[in-house]
């Protein structure tokens, strides 16, 4: 991880400093920070080796990203099942012996989840049927308040 945090920002200083006096100094002030910081010097060293201001030109360059066509799958999240992916990835072997599966995952899906409905979602947004009493309707910061269904005999509950 060490490894790409410093060449990415060394990259950075040679996309950002066009004389190569100033990306030397840039370079040299980012190497000391580095060991102040306690990076081993090896690494360092080693790592920013790799960025030389003759490769200027190309790290201006605008790249063409690959991009992947990944689908999700989404899901409502449930506590019950902890390692969605892992039960998923187990289990993928069977998807790809199947020759229409295989075609359409090409690659494992991203694991999505989407909230659930929560108590508040019930019993606020449910539209009830029956006798309903409006408590004042006002706007709060959050919702507007709903109708609420009341039980007129003991035989209702």
């Amino acid at each position: 991880m060490a490894k790409g945090f410093i060449k990415g920002e060394a990259l950075r200083l040679l996309r950002t400093n066009s004389s190569k006096a100033l990306f030397e100094e840039s370079i040299n002030n980012f190497k000391s920070r580095l060991r102040d910081r306690g990076y081993p010097n090896n690494i360092v060293e080693k790592t920013l080796a790799e960025v030389k201001f003759l490769e200027r030109k190309y790290a201006l360059r605008e790249k063409q990203k690959v991009r992947k066509i990944i689908l999700p799958f989404v899901t409502k999240y449930n506590p019950l099942v902890p390692n969605l992916k892992k039960i998923l990835m187990s289990k993928w072997h069977i998807i790809e012996k199947q020759p229409l599966l295989r075609e359409i995952f090409r690659e494992p899906p991203i694991i999505s989840y989407k909230r659930g409905r929560s108590l508040k979602d019930i019993l606020v947004e449910q539209n009830y049927k029956g006798q309903t009493n409006y408590i004042q309707h006002h706007e709060t910061r959050r919702s507007r308040v709903r109708p609420v269904t009341l039980l007129t005999t003991s035989s209702d509950i």
